[in-house]
């Protein structure tokens, strides 16, 4: 798991486009980078890497689209973009938690994400579903802020957990053999992407569909 998470971020970073899987090099890398990233990991691995990243090529052509149509952009393609985001929670005690995310995934017309039961933030969704996002991106004019103020509602729908495994296939190592500890949550709320003022309201994004 530690060797596809590491190759993620490389091609994330890199957004390499084009790679020799006869000779396993990238064409935009030196090839000394190219030489050790071979060496460390198989091209069918790196097959099913690449296949991630333009999943999130994907996810900004949509992008493009809505903004052609006039239509609210997805919440989920919008976090694709931002790599990262962090879930604030609250303890029993009423004292905030953060930590960051990294998957989502739209099924079903919902935005879902998830987590596992021996978790923390498991029981904390589960104590209280008020939740809040946040996230950072660039936007045409600089940097801007992404946040989603609503509630994560936990569902045991597998379809939804497929869909999330086929979104980011380095779950399955992490819950093989433990299928029963992967919590799935979809959310219900408000989602905008800010200025960096904080106050300006930019675009409106879509949680739910329809």
């Amino acid at each position: 798991m530690d060797y596809y998470f590491t190759a993620c971020l490389f091609l994330r970073n890199h957004y390499i486009g084009n790679f020799d899987m006869q000779g396993g090099r990238f064409s935009d890398v030196s090839h000394q980078e190219s030489d050790i990233f071979r060496d460390s990991y198989s091209v069918e691995l790196m097959q099913e890497i690449i296949t991630v990243v333009q999943k999130e090529k994907l996810c900004k052509l949509k992008k493009k689209e809505a903004n052609n149509m006039g239509q609210k952009r997805d919440l989920v393609d919008v976090l694709h973009d931002a790599k990262v985001f962090y879930i604030a929670t609250a303890n029993k005690d009423g004292k905030p938690r953060v930590r960051p995310f990294g998957a989502a995934v739209r099924h079903d017309g919902k935005a879902w994400i998830c987590t596992g039961k021996w978790k923390n933030v498991y029981q904390q969704l589960m104590d209280n579903c008020s939740i809040e996002i946040a996230a950072t991106l660039m936007g045409e004019n600089g940097p801007e802020i992404v946040r989603y103020t609503g509630v994560a509602v936990p569902d045991e729908k597998q379809g939804a957990k497929d869909a999330m495994m086929e979104a980011l296939p380095m779950l399955k190592d992490l819950y093989a053999g433990k299928m029963d500890q992967f919590a799935v949550f979809y959310l219900m709320g408000e989602a905008k992407i800010y200025a960096m003022d904080g106050t300006t309201v930019k675009e409106e994004l879509m949680v739910i569909e329809g």
